[in-house]
């Protein structure tokens, strides 16, 4: 499931624009030591991938530089859980509607 994460940014000199990345994350994991049946595994760092880029509601094609640093803020700033902004968009869209009773 793709994530997102707003923030704002000056694009090219422009005045502070919305930024919205789509992008999937993966955790990573620790090394894993030798069994009988393995020789191990080595450590995988957590890692993200950027789907989409929107300014303003309008899909971008990011340059090289925006990308980098834009992978390594979502990675620093990722937060684990469900994305509920999208699980919110997910249900509008579906017209589900959950009452309250």
């Amino acid at each position: 499931m793709a994530k997102t994460h707003n923030f704002h940014h000056n694009r090219h000199d422009e005045e502070e624009t919305e930024v919205v990345l789509y992008y999937t994350y993966h955790p990573g994991y620790p090394q894993r030591g030798p069994t009988y049946s393995c020789s191990g595994e080595p450590a995988e760092p957590p890692e993200v991938e950027i789907v989409k880029v929107t300014v303003d509601g309008i899909v971008i094609e990011p340059t090289g530089a925006e990308l980098d640093a834009w992978e390594a803020y979502a990675l620093e700033n990722h937060e684990d859980g469900p994305d509920l902004d999208y699980l919110r968009d997910l249900r509008s869209e579906s017209g589900w509607r959950q009452d309250h009773g």
